[in-house]
């Protein structure tokens, strides 16, 4: 039953191939032999001088001075060019260089630079190249730095390619080089910064001005190879094009530059600024074969601030220490991105994480992002990640991906008319603590979610409750339709806080003991409107009608559950209250509370055993006024207080549907009209516009208005504290700069019921970048990728010391137990005060694991990153 219905979503590739793909392509990766850096060389060396004419070098040659290459230069193979100090060679604007199969070295400690001005030339063919600081500097300008680098070793340079501000289409070719830094010639020993850094190079018409690799998919050879770097390829203001480039071992640097600390342990790195978009695209959306291999990273490729990105086919894996933490991570980005048929896998925390997209069109489509085994006690994995800040301008599509053994297959929050389609999700519940989900969704207006596949499977002895295939929040007017559960555990679907105008039909729900639970529903509407005999039992039509939702439970408990306070009574689904406006007849719902319903049969294909059971007319004023006119008498009412955030939640999904017919010079009437006025009075539209110049980067506008306001409520209030703490500490790069403060005060709203307090409640969730995990009628707090019951360890990675927030006694002292990756305990120190910072000045740099307890219970363990010093 469960293969036939996937088929129909989409047809399945043979799902061996990923992993066959990917073992072949390590293999032979990794058999590539790194190049030997320079040898030195013998005998007497020749000085190097200036050359204005046309010289050719052969044997050995020192450089003891700068020097100044104007004319035509010829260095020939078999050389040695040392270098006897901190040096520089310029090639001039009218002067050229050609080195092929030479070793180039500084004697005793780095030298400079190989500096090629604009107008200027230099090939680099075959050389084994080390020690340099900028090793290749192309300063390009308004002419052109001519650029021909291919089958060159740069072996411990701290970095290797610079090329700097141009505008237009370079003509460079950068291709089958090797770069690796794991020692350079400095003291204290230090590792490597950049393979290749590439700032401020603008494509004109569109497009890419540079490409690294050869441009074409990958073919059992790369082009590029980068190796023990704290950053194998980063760009900055740019338009790149990488494919065809491995990247292995890249670690985290003690000695970035001032500034960069921040990305280094990350393959390819593209930032902009808040007044700049640039285009960075990695690998190809056209190929069938994988365009780059990033393995044993931090971090794979990172994206942030104002990149528009289109990354595709390429291969990304942590290996099985899982040292990797992110697969892929988009934050504050814009424009047409899409991240597509890559394949990731086993990492600590994201597979795909995007975060606080700005006006842009977001599609995650086809990728296979799996662990090879299943996730242990202290590992949350989350597959795909989708996070706003607030709801901006953004389309959002999920769809066609495969997750296997994650803990969470796809989270999305803050969205407006996001689709989730096609995906196929296998999620896992590995531990006692906290849950498993396969699709949730919270704060996501109008979503749709439909022929989706999730399926659960418990990782411990007893699973009672924790796993969720589908988990909805807040998600008003989504369209739920003709997706597959199995192994929910309790509940196929759970619906809680204000879920009103969103409607399933045709979903398929497979062994689990509830079908459907409301949870906590929240907001006040209207009594059911139409032919509907009591309040709500199941959702699923009479049997002698097409069904709209099928279940084939593990047990005969109801197909439909409510929890502790939610009242049945207040909640309507839009099947159950269609008007005749809606032209559809017939009966509605089974309501006779007897148990489960019996079994259909096999899913039909044929579109008439499973449709929707709304169809609107044309007239969509008249829709538009009959939905809410509900809502509207209920909150025109003297007795209602609008100060919660069931009022702000309504409102805002009237608010902006109105937004049109007064722009189209329709006129509301009646109590539709009246609520629109009411609401028109009050902060709300002023909030909402807020919110519209936040998405759109207008950071002074909103909070010249934000300012403005005063607030008439708590909700307000919170609101209003959020946008303040978000559009006070963004710097100039349009990065949010997070103070201990600021946290703090995040925190607390965070942590806040999101009824009772609003929208400000989701905001400060996302710009603290966590996820909390609801225990169906309470919220636990829990930091992605180091997920515990109630209790966060902060910050993490970090550098000297770590700190403790949750629900536990800080009057209770605690006992610390660190131990390294082998398992071997480093520290056990009892009696720690948990309100104060726990110094870990003993640790070197690396990855441990961490336990906390009080009174012989565990209230935290999971993985620490500490960060080498200096970082």
């Amino acid at each position: 039953m469960k293969n036939i219905y996937i088929n129909q979503c989409r047809k399945l590739w043979d799902k061996s191939y990923p992993y066959l793909l990917t073992t072949i392509l390590f293999l032979t990766m990794h058999s590539i032999a790194w190049g030997q850096c320079a040898a030195l060389g013998s005998g007497t060396c020749t000085a190097a001088t200036d050359v204005t004419g046309t010289a050719t070098w052969s044997d050995y040659y020192c450089v003891g001075s700068d020097i100044t290459v104007s004319g035509s230069l010829t260095i020939s193979s078999g050389s040695v060019l040392e270098f006897n100090g901190f040096h520089t060679i310029t090639v001039t604007s009218t002067g050229s260089l050609s080195i092929d199969n030479t070793d180039i070295y500084g004697k005793a400690a780095m030298w400079d630079e190989i500096k090629v001005e604009g107008g200027g030339s230099l090939i680099l063919t075959n050389n084994r190249i080390q020690d340099g600081t900028r090793t290749v500097y192309a300063e390009n300008g308004a002419s052109e730095s001519l650029l021909y680098i291919s089958g060159n070793v740069f072996c411990n340079n701290e970095t290797g390619i610079y090329i700097d501000s141009y505008s237009g289409n370079l003509s460079a070719q950068i291709i089958n080089n090797d770069f690796y830094a794991p020692l350079l010639k400095k003291s204290p020993a230090q590792m490597g910064d950049y393979g290749i850094f590439v700032n401020n190079v603008n494509a004109t018409g569109g497009g890419t001005a540079l490409t690294i690799g050869t441009g074409t998919p990958y073919s059992f050879s790369t082009s590029n190879n980068f190796y023990l770097l704290g950053v194998g390829i980063r760009t900055h203001r740019s338009d790149v094009y990488i494919s065809n480039n491995t990247f292995d071992n890249i670690k985290v640097s003690s000695n970035m530059p001032t500034g960069e600390n921040i990305f280094s342990g990350k393959a390819i790195v593209g930032t902009s600024t808040g007044a700049d978009i640039s285009t960075l695209i990695i690998g190809s959306s056209a190929s069938v074969s994988a365009n780059n291999i990033i393995t044993n990273c931090i971090t794979g490729i990172l994206a942030r601030n104002n990149v528009n990105v289109n990354i595709g086919f390429n291969i990304i894996d942590g290996a099985s220490d899982y040292s990797m933490e992110t697969g892929i991570d988009v934050e504050n980005s814009t424009g047409q991105q899409s991240i597509s048929k890559n394949i990731i896998s086993d990492f600590s925390t994201f597979g795909i994480n995007t975060h606080n997209q700005i006006n842009s069109t977001l599609r995650i489509t086809f990728n296979t992002i799996y662990y090879n085994t299943a996730p242990l006690t202290g590992e949350a994995p989350f597959g795909i990640v989708s996070d706003d800040i607030g709801f901006g301008d953004v389309l959002l599509t999920v769809a066609n991906n495969t997750i296997t053994n994650m803990k969470t297959g796809i989270f999305v929050r803050n969205y407006n008319e996001a689709l989730v389609e096609s995906n196929i999700v296998n999620f896992i519940q590995p531990e006692t603590a906290g849950k498993g989900y396969g699709i949730r969704m919270e704060s996501c207006t109008k979503a749709t979610v439909k022929l989706n596949s999730s399926v659960g499977t418990c990782g411990i002895s007893s699973c009672t409750g924790d796993l969720l295939p589908y988990y909805f929040e807040d998600c008003t007017d989504a369209e739920i339709t003709a997706n597959y559960s199995g192994n929910g555990d309790f509940y196929s679907m759970i619906f809680t806080g204000n879920v009103m105008e969103t409607n399933l039909t045709c979903n398929e729900m497979h062994s689990s003991i509830r079908g459907v639970g409301l949870l906590g529903i929240s907001g006040p509407v209207p009594p059911p409107i139409g032919n509907i005999s009591g309040s709500i039992s199941y959702i699923e039509k009479a049997i002698s009608e097409a069904a709209d939702n099928s279940w084939y439970g593990s047990g005969t408990i109801r197909v439909y559950a409510v929890g502790a306070t939610t009242d049945a009574s207040t909640v309507r689904w839009r099947y159950q209250t269609i008007p005749v406006v809606y032209d559809l007849s017939g009966t509605f719902i089974d309501d006779d509370g007897t148990g489960a319903m019996p079994p259909l049969g096999l899913i039909s294909t044929s579109t008439g055993d499973c449709y929707s059971p709304y169809r609107l007319s044309d007239d969509s004023l008249e829709i538009f006024i009959n939905k809410y006119t509900g809502y509207a008498e209920f909150y025109n009412d003297a007795e209602v207080a609008i100060n919660d955030g069931g009022y702000y939640y309504h409102a805002w999904l009237f608010w902006n549907e109105a937004l049109h017919f007064i722009e189209s010079d329709l006129d509301l009437t009646g109590a539709v009209a009246d609520y629109y006025n009411a609401i028109a009075a009050t902060n709300i539209p002023t909030l909402f516009q807020i919110q519209a110049l936040i998405s759109s980067t207008n950071y002074s506008e909103a909070l010249v208005l934000n300012t403005s306001i005063t607030p008439s409520n708590v909700v307000e209030e919170k609101w209003q504290l959020v946008n303040d703490l978000y559009l006070q500490n963004i710097d100039s790069f349009g990065t949010l700069i997070m103070t201990d403060e600021m946290e703090d005060q995040l925190w607390e709203i965070a942590l806040l019921n999101t009824y009772d307090n609003g929208p400000a409640v989701y905001a400060a969730q996302a710009m603290l970048k966590v996820i909390l995990d609801p225990e169906d009628e309470e919220v636990e707090k829990i930091h992605a990728g180091e997920l515990f019951d109630k209790v966060i360890m902060y910050p993490n990675p970090t550098e000297k010391y770590i700190m403790f927030k949750g629900d536990f006694d800080m009057d209770i002292p605690a006992l610390i137990s660190i131990s390294d990756i082998s398992g071997k305990e480093i520290i056990r120190t009892s009696n720690v005060s948990l309100n104060m910072p726990f110094i870990l000045s003993p640790l070197s740099g690396g990855i441990y694991f961490i336990k906390v307890e009080q009174k012989d219970s565990i209230i935290y363990q999971g993985k620490l990153f500490i960060l080498n010093s200096g970082l």
